[in-house]
């Protein structure tokens, strides 16, 4: 089990004190593509282009960013199935 597999299963069970380098794990290690905008970081992935998400730049990440990532992941998981 990768990294991000192991923190996709984290993220699931507690979405309070994560971090945006936590996110950048977990989106990388999925396929995500990072792009660095002037406040926050773009991460889009390039086989699904409808699959793309902001996160800010902070130390700890409101709750509703992890419930993003863990959706973008989720649904990336239903995508790669088939």
């Amino acid at each position: 089990m990768s990294k991000a597999e192991k923190l996709y299963k984290k993220m699931s069970r507690t979405k309070g004190g994560w971090g945006a380098k936590d996110l950048e794990t977990l989106y990388t290690g999925f396929g995500f593509v990072k792009d660095e905008r002037a406040k926050h970081t773009m991460y889009t992935h390039p086989r699904h282009s409808r699959l793309r998400t902001m996160v800010g730049r902070h130390t700890n990440l409101a709750d509703g960013y992890i419930e993003t990532a863990l959706e973008m992941i989720g649904e990336l998981l239903k995508l790669e199935k088939g």
